[in-house]
């Protein structure tokens, strides 16, 4: 409601980008953190499946429906 410009387009893609990019820097540092304390590769699976992919699925579920 607040955005100056008449086509807001611009602000939501900027907004997803900038989601986007800080997801993927949260999904970098999960699995250098897990990486890097000799954790096995079985509780990188569990941390990614949990805390990342699920709510991705999730969403996508509710956006779809």
């Amino acid at each position: 409601a607040y955005y100056p410009s008449e086509n807001p387009m611009v602000a939501i893609f900027l907004g997803i980008l900038a989601t986007s990019f800080f997801y993927v820097m949260l999904l970098k540092r999960g699995i250098s953190i897990l990486l890097k304390k000799q954790f096995p590769i079985f509780y990188l699976f569990l941390y990614l499946c949990t805390l990342e992919i699920l709510p991705l699925l999730l969403m996508y579920k509710i956006v779809v429906d």
